[in-house]
């Protein structure tokens, strides 16, 4: 992936640690190579964005910038990509989580009872959470490893293109 992809839609970090949430942690965030763009460092964002898309429902934004400084990733890169996940996108995300977990917890024999009329709405909604989890942790791994793998492949073909082109 060109740099200027990035570039173009990635808050710069002046703008990022002038912010009222992280201001209180600018000192820890100020360090430019989180702000570097590199194959490394936009993957690994891309990574721990996508995982905190679908492991967090709340503040995935603030999770993914934390998670970014000490397994030096791209700041600006994690932030962005947590946005797969958004108002739009969370319903459809939310119901087939909750199927695949559904169908994992069948498939090695711990389902969870069927939910009984009488049951309280407390016992409802924990076991859909559960169920949901699952399926959301599921997701969140498998996101973050195949972003991974595709930015940095991708990246790592880029370069070798270039490289190509260089030697004629």
């Amino acid at each position: 992936m060109p740099k200027s992809f990035f570039k173009k839609r990635m808050p710069d970090a002046d703008t990022m640690l002038k912010s009222r949430w992280l201001k209180p942690f600018a000192r820890y965030l100020a360090h430019a190579p989180l702000w570097h763009l590199n194959r490394r460092s936009v993957a690994r964002g891309v990574a721990i964005g996508l995982f905190f898309a679908f492991a967090t429902p709340i503040a995935q934004s603030l999770f993914a910038v934390f998670a970014s400084v000490p397994l030096r990733a791209n700041i600006g890169v994690a932030t962005l990509s947590t946005f797969v996940t958004n108002p739009l996108t969370t319903p459809p995300v939310l119901i087939f989580a909750h199927q695949v977990g559904s169908w994992i917890l069948g498939r090695f024999g711990h389902a969870a009872p069927p939910v009984e009329a009488a049951a309280s709405w407390w016992s409802q909604v924990s076991a859909v959470a559960g169920t949901t989890a699952i399926g959301l942790a599921l997701f969140a791994t498998v996101a973050a490893v195949t972003g991974y793998l595709l930015v940095d492949g991708l990246w790592r073909l880029h370069l070798v293109k270039r490289w190509q082109a260089r030697r004629g």
